[in-house]
């Protein structure tokens, strides 16, 4: 007969499950049970069952669990849980954020931060787990975020062909908003944030750019040649023929690079000048914006840019 101790009774009765203990004692499950290598404790009184302990939605879950009813997942763990590509401190924040709703807990729990609304809130209540809006996500950040951070996090909710908002609806979200901590710093961003936007670094040579007194470029510009080829530049000047783009892949195999290069050749040949930047101009930009100002100089410059997207 095969062995019945806890392990195998903890994997029989709630494999791939998250679970309180009192949930666990309903099961029959004890104390010693759910401390067996079988189970593994994510917060206070809540563990996983064959689950992965690193894992967003794994760890969103348990903090649900452990902060009780009346909570959503909101800040930077429900962007992050809406795909949303964030600066690099708020991709590693170990704390599960949640929402708490009138008589939600009211005090921080060990790993999880419990924040309260002071105005109405927008849940995505279909998504598992319940996560607030990501606008409202993005207003929440504003309370520890610089303005460039805002700024990225705005693009980053609104990337080329899979918008989570407008920006037109982060305007309203603004607007509404009476007052509170970074209310001034979502101001200042929300004129700044571009759709069209592929990536955090992205932005960030946009930024540059402008912070150096140069035209703010067109996002996500469309360029066809007469065959009828589209290429989508990150970031345009079309009155000067000059595009930057951030390359930032560590490796490309050979086919990746020929294409790289194909796409160059072909854009050029329409009279443009391409401006590469990468991870080390981006850390020292003084060079590269050199550039682009030399080549705007250069080509007939008629006037500045609208910071618009086409």
């Amino acid at each position: 007969m095969a062995p019945t101790g806890p392990e195998p009774a903890v994997r029989r009765q709630a494999a791939g499950t998250i679970l309180t203990a009192a949930q666990a004692r309903d099961r029959g499950l004890s104390e010693g049970q759910l401390r067996s290598q079988a189970a593994v404790r994510l917060f206070h009184g809540v563990y996983g069952v064959d689950v992965d302990p690193t894992d967003l939605t794994v760890r969103a879950r348990a903090a649900l669990l452990a902060a009780g009813p009346g909570c959503l997942v909101c800040e930077a763990t429900a962007l992050r849980l809406h795909g949303v590509a964030l600066p690099h401190r708020f991709m590693s924040d170990d704390s599960i954020h949640l929402l708490a709703r009138p008589g939600g807990p009211g005090v921080d729990i060990k790993g999880i931060r419990i924040h309260r609304a002071t105005t109405p809130l927008t849940a995505s209540t279909e998504a598992d787990p319940p996560l607030v809006d990501p606008v409202d996500c993005w207003l929440q950040l504003a309370g520890r975020a610089t303005t460039e951070e805002l700024i990225m996090v705005a693009d980053a909710i609104m990337p080329r062909g899979h918008p989570l908002t407008t920006p037109e609806a982060l305007a309203v979200a603004v607007e509404a908003r009476p007052g509170g901590r970074g209310i001034r710093a979502a101001r200042a961003a929300v004129t700044q944030a571009r759709a069209g936007t592929q990536s955090p670094m992205e932005t960030r040579v946009r930024l540059q750019l402008v912070a150096a007194g140069l035209p703010c470029p067109l996002v996500g510009y469309s360029l066809s040649d007469p065959t009828g080829v589209t290429h989508r530049l990150d970031m345009a000047f079309p009155d000067q023929r000059v595009a930057v783009e951030y390359g930032g892949v560590a490796q490309v195999d050979r086919l990746q690079l020929e294409q790289m290069t194909t796409r160059r050749r072909q854009i050029e040949d329409l009279g443009w000048r391409l401006i590469s930047v990468t991870r080390a101009d981006v850390r020292a930009p003084e060079p590269y914006i050199g550039s682009v100002r030399q080549a705007l100089a250069a080509r007939e410059t008629r006037g500045q840019t609208p910071c618009l997207t086409n």
